[in-house]
């Protein structure tokens, strides 16, 4: 056997050993998925790895160290998440993510969007980078901008409350002030 053969099988055989641990991973997060989507790495106290799900992501968020799982594809890479035209699959996780994107997904949903994940990378639709066909739906890129809006609308909210609640609050602190020097000069 040629060199040449031995280096492909080896690459090979390493890509197949990324996508099965990709694979247990991936299980993991589906048999979790009522806890929100996760990611494979948290350093700085930022990240996508969900410490309800990978409870070693924690020291990542807390204490500020890189831990990573080493992984094949992220199913919330951008180009994977919504297809071609849409993010770079090549310039990997940080770069591209849509993670936020999938919070706004229901249990039902991360877990649909997992199973095709894993379905597709180890079928090898993921070897090629070309033709990525989405793993959302229509009906899920509208569930998650309609789930936005409704968020940006209560974000709206609360800050008008807030802001009412400030202005409010430095009369009453001017009443109490005037108050308290009439007490003073009463005695």
């Amino acid at each position: 056997m040629s060199k040449r053969i031995k280096k492909e099988q080896s690459q090979g055989n390493k890509k197949l050993e990324f996508k099965k641990k990709t694979a247990d991973y991936i299980d993991t997060m589906i048999r979790n998925a009522e806890k929100g989507p996760s990611g494979f790495w948290t350093e700085d106290y930022e990240g996508c790895g969900n410490p309800d799900i990978f409870p070693e992501f924690n020291e990542g968020l807390t204490h500020g160290r890189l831990i990573q799982k080493e992984h094949f594809l992220c199913p919330w890479n951008t180009a994977v998440l919504f297809g071609e035209g849409r993010g770079n699959i090549s310039t990997g996780c940080y770069h591209s993510c849509s993670i936020k994107e999938a919070k706004y997904l229901s249990a039902e949903m991360i877990e649909e969007v997992l199973i095709k994940f894993k379905k597709n990378m180890m079928d090898g639709k993921y070897d090629s980078k070309k033709d990525i066909e989405p793993l959302l739906s229509n009906k899920m890129k509208e569930y998650i901008e309609s789930a936005k809006i409704v968020e940006r609308k209560a974000e709206e909210k609360s800050v008008i409350r807030n802001m009412n609640y400030e202005r409010k609050k430095p009369k009453g602190c001017l009443k109490n002030l005037k108050m308290t020097r009439l007490h003073k000069n009463s005695y």
